[in-house]
């Protein structure tokens, strides 16, 4: 799902199996726009994709792997405000050349951001991107932003009733996800 963060609407949704991971669909459908602001989970850890993000002069803001290859090439300064939120504001690069079976990563010893959230009792968050314009707090608050599109779910769960379905085919479940998402998108018009 594509969710925009002004409207809190979503501009893209394909309901695939559960053998199709998200981020084939997500390089397969979403067309990337030059200019756009892509905040992706982690679960979209795609060097290639995030080349592609790149070459169209779009950004992408995702979380890193925790066993991401890297080293880092410069530490950027955080300013006073920020050091209760930000542990850490890096220019990196991604050391692994070929990350799974022998596919070439074209982000390999390219500079790219690493911005380290400090998170209450829990271990910090690295967002990884390649903005270099915005400040460390910006790449945190974005990222923070991507938290709607599971508040979004959980509201479309709770308020149009999607906790059970009424048929058990693949066909039944699309026809009540979509008419759920379409019963939403009617009420943000009518607001």
């Amino acid at each position: 799902m594509e969710l925009r963060s002004d409207t809190n609407s979503p501009t893209y949704v394909n309901i695939t199996p559960p053998n199709i991971n998200d981020i084939t669909d997500a390089k397969n459908h979403i067309q990337i726009q030059k200019g756009f602001t892509y905040v992706i989970d982690k679960g979209y850890v795609d060097y290639d994709w995030w080349h592609e993000i790149n070459e169209e002069e779009a950004v992408f803001v995702t979380r890193t792997k925790t066993n991401t290859a890297k080293k880092v090439v410069k530490e950027l300064e955080i300013s006073r405000e920020n050091h209760a939120t930000i542990k850490s504001d890096q220019i990196i690069h991604l050391t692994n050349t070929r990350p799974r079976a022998g596919k070439k990563n074209k982000y390999a010893n390219k500079n790219i951001r690493l911005v380290t959230i400090f998170r209450e009792d829990k271990k910090p968050m690295k967002i990884i991107t390649n903005d270099f314009n915005r400040d460390a707090q910006e790449m945190a608050d974005l990222y923070k932003q991507r938290w709607q599109i599971e508040l979004f779910f959980k509201w479309i769960k709770q308020k149009l009733k999607l906790k059970s379905y009424f048929g058990q085919s693949e066909n039944a479940v699309k026809i009540q996800i979509y008419t759920a998402l379409i019963r939403y998108l009617l009420m943000k018009l009518m607001q």
